[in-house]
């Protein structure tokens, strides 16, 4: 059988005995080490792939994503308030006082609490108090409104009741034994301060106004399938993640998740590397990836690729070899089998996990657990040996961007089916940007990628070339701006203009048709005159004239004249006939 590392024919019948599977134990999981180098300018830390290659040495690597190598300027630190200055100095009668109780004022102006699984196992009491935070860290934001009855509190305090803002704060520590009397003067002042310096606080306080101007309507938007487009683009979040709804489309945005968005790229670039090398599937000739988020929280790649020597893959022994999806031995290969077993197998779901994420009204949403098949099984691997394959695989790799349908629903007459606030129910075609596609896009990472490079040539006739222009520039200016200006075509071809391309052996043809003709470079429509003559026996006259009709029409024939000289004599067969009838 064919071994895709060695190129040469072995004789193992066990797909276990592949040398891939005894390197999974031996070479484990692929490690890019620390994030322990740092930009030469802004000082970002990097980890040692993510460098500019052509321009770095072994010692002194160069890394330009964070601030292109000192082109991005930030600005300079805006000077604090005088109030917080004088207050952190001592300068104010008060810093005293603030300094005693500067946690309770910090928590009396915080947008939002600490989010995350608290683990409270270690602090029994015989220790020092410990604060333990696991998993994922977040703010919690909550309602933006209050719960009837309960306390004000975080955001709510900028939004609502905001008349008696200055009594709703002093009253969340005033119970309190840990803190002295806060000093209303004083949370006044660092309100103003707040209000006139903190973005975050400006956008509450619009918050606000919009809510005054609506006290009575309470909002919601909804995210739904779009039935009749594309389900892969119009598929609905599988996570609970922050995202923005940018309708139409976009430009640019910015988001986090950058250290997850750092180590994927770097292992893609790692298996695009092997992919090239021959690593899995031997010589490649090409190959293309592509990136997608789908609304499902992390980053993933469809990839692409041509193999060599493709005749040697025509057998399903051979096949097996590249696309397996039998289980590993998991007493020869423990490492292998836990990893496929945990990443690669759906489930556990149904019984055994309410909370996967397959789970539809109590049952798994793709049907498993399934009957056991001796043949067959679904694996994230395909081999294409038809080209309307590939043609389908080219259409999904190049579906476009995540989108969703939103409309905007009264919450209040959601028990009556949540009727949308515009009068004709108006839907919204948003583009949706998650927080990984967010950082993707902001280091300018390809999300598309093909090799070899590949320059599509653009052809034209003089005076139809194609010209960039602004909503703001004045035609005139640009068509006389680029009437002369060299193109792609006229500079790459090597042609002085494009009299230059008619010209063959000194010649001046009327034509670039007829240049072609003179150089053999059409043919000869040697077929088309054949095809009329075996027409002939068939058809009337009549017919065999809409033949003729259809060939000048479709533009097929280099010359039509020669066509109709060798042929006019069946073409005109009945026009005697006609002419008779007619007198």
């Amino acid at each position: 059988m064919h071994d895709i590392l060695n190129d040469v024919f072995t004789n193992f019948v066990d797909i276990n005995d592949h040398v891939l599977f005894a390197s999974s134990e031996t070479k484990g999981y692929l490690d890019d080490g620390d994030c322990n180098y740092t930009c030469t300018w802004c000082g970002v830390g990097f980890w040692y792939d993510e460098r500019v290659i052509r321009e770095s040495k072994v010692s002194q690597p160069v890394f330009s994503i964070c601030c292109l190598k000192e082109k991005v300027q930030l600005s300079l630190l805006k000077e604090p308030p005088e109030l917080l200055v004088s207050l952190l100095s001592g300068n104010d009668p008060r810093s005293k006082h603030f300094f005693k109780n500067i946690r309770a004022y910090n928590n009396l102006f915080c947008f939002t609490s600490i989010g995350g699984r608290v683990d409270t196992s270690l602090s029994n009491g015989s220790s020092s108090p410990q604060f333990i935070l696991c998993d994922k860290n977040y703010h919690r934001i909550g309602s933006l409104l209050p719960v009837p009855g309960q306390q004000l509190k975080f955001a709510q305090l900028y939004i609502f009741d905001t008349e008696n803002e200055l009594a709703n704060r002093e009253e969340i520590f005033c119970f309190s034994s840990r803190t002295d009397s806060l000093d209303s003067t004083l949370i006044e002042d660092l309100l103003k301060i707040l209000d006139e310096n903190n973005v975050v606080a400006k956008s509450f306080r619009m918050a606000k106004e919009f809510y005054q101007q609506r006290p009575t309507e309470v909002f919601s938007i909804c995210l739904f399938r779009h039935r009749a487009a594309d389900p892969r683009v119009y598929n609905e979040p599988t996570v609970s993640e922050i995202a923005a709804l940018i309708i139409g489309d976009f430009d640019g945005s910015d988001t986090t998740r950058d250290i997850i968005i750092q180590l994927f790229e770097l292992k893609i670039q790692s298996l695009m590397i092997d992919l090239k090398d021959g690593v899995f599937f031997g010589s490649v000739n090409a190959g293309m990836y592509t990136i997608e988020f789908q609304k499902r929280g992390l980053p993933h790649a469809h990839i692409l690729v041509w193999l060599q020597n493709m005749g040697r893959l025509q057998t399903t022994e051979i096949m097996d070899e590249v696309i397996s999806a039998e289980l590993p031995d998991p007493v020869r290969f423990p490492k292998l089998y836990s990893v496929i077993t945990k990443y690669m197998i759906h489930g556990p779901c149904g019984k055994l996990r309410h909370s996967s994420p397959c789970m539809r009204n109590g049952g798994c949403s793709k049907f498993y657990p399934k009957k056991f098949v001796d043949a067959t099984a679904h694996i994230n691997l395909e081999f294409c040996n038809k080209s309307n394959v590939i043609k389908y695989l080219f259409k999904y790799i190049n579906k476009g961007r995540d989108r969703v349908t939103a409309s905007i629903r009264n919450v209040q007459t959601q028990e009556h089916g949540g009727q949308d606030v515009d009068e004709i129910k108006q839907f919204y075609d948003c583009r949706y940007l998650a927080p990984c596609e967010s950082a993707w896009r902001l280091f300018a990472f390809d999300i598309h990628h093909k090799w070899p490079s590949v320059q599509r040539l653009i052809f034209h006739l003089p005076g139809k070339h194609n010209i960039l222009f602004t909503d703001h520039d004045k035609i005139p200016e640009i068509v006389e701006k680029n009437k002369y200006k060299d193109t792609m075509f006229t500079v790459w071809m090597g042609c002085k203009s494009f009299e230059s391309i008619r010209i063959v052996d000194g010649d001046v043809y009327d034509s670039f048709k007829a240049a072609c003709n003179a150089l053999g470079l059409l043919s000869d429509d040697q077929e088309f005159i054949n095809a009329i003559k075996e027409t002939v026996e068939l058809s009337s006259g009549f017919q065999l004239c809409q033949l003729f009709v259809t060939l000048l029409a479709s533009n097929s024939m280099n010359k039509p004249e020669l066509v109709w000289r060798d042929t006019w004599r069946l073409l005109a067969d009945d026009i005697l006939y006609y002419r008779r009838r007619e007198l």
